[in-house]
């Protein structure tokens, strides 16, 4: 979910929700590690949809690296124009429209910049994400029909910032719920953002989170599914 140094930010992704969030201290992706990616200490990325998605990401944060340019609108509109048109001539009459969504979050300053890249109308379309004036900020990337993104809509959007751990909890239970809704979501990765670089989160950490989360799913199981048990507890 979010966190940025005196900002936060967040992000889930996949065909499983992807998304960034901003705000104080730190900032966080999380979703299935195939499909976030640490391009360098001070730029992350991850993609939603097939392989034209990952090899427009991957040219896209490549060639600015390799230029050294900061991530701009004019800037991911040329290179994925490039990317897709290269794509489309390996892959041929076997292309089609489909769903594809990038995000790069960019270390800037003492914040992060947010872009993203949508593809409609047979291009992708750049966008940036300025943080609010309370320092939220959301970009979800993935299926929009994910019934876990209620979970992080409601308690992100409500209530003071969350905290580094926080963020992390919440993001882990979105992801790990979209996987009991829709088989095609699965794994889990995250990066957190503070100070001056990104860094993965321990598989320690996530096996922890994985662990509170089906305790959370068992407590509700147990309410839906021995509903008469739980009233004659009452």
């Amino acid at each position: 979910m979010r966190k940025v140094g005196s900002r936060r930010f967040q992000l889930n992704p996949g065909q499983f929700p992807c998304k960034v969030s901003s705000g104080p201290k730190g900032f966080r992706v999380s979703e299935p590690v195939s499909k976030i990616k640490k391009a360098s200490p001070t730029l992350v990325y991850l993609f939603a949809g097939d392989d034209c998605a990952k090899d427009v990401a991957d040219a896209v944060t490549k060639k600015a690296i390799e230029t050294g340019t900061p991530l701009s609108s004019d800037f991911i509109d040329e290179a994925s124009a490039t990317e897709l048109a290269n794509y489309k001539g390996v892959v041929g009459n076997a292309f089609f429209d489909a769903y594809r969504k990038i995000i790069w979050v960019q270390m800037d300053g003492a914040g992060f910049a947010i872009w993203s890249a949508f593809y409609r109308g047979g291009r992708f379309v750049a966008a940036t994400h300025p943080p609010e004036g309370d320092g939220r900020c959301n970009v979800y990337a993935g299926d929009p029909g994910n019934q876990a993104l209620y979970t992080a809509e409601y308690y992100y959007n409500n209530g003071p910032l969350k905290s580094v751990c926080s963020l992390q909890r919440m993001a882990a239970h979105v992801i790990l719920t979209g996987s009991t809704f829709n088989a095609s979501v699965r794994g889990l990765g995250m990066i957190v953002g503070k100070s001056n670089e990104f860094t993965w989160v321990p598989q320690e950490k996530i096996q922890a989170l994985t662990d509170q989360s089906r305790r959370i799913h068992t407590g509700i199981d147990n309410y839906f599914n021995n509903p008469d048990s739980i009233l004659q507890a009452d």
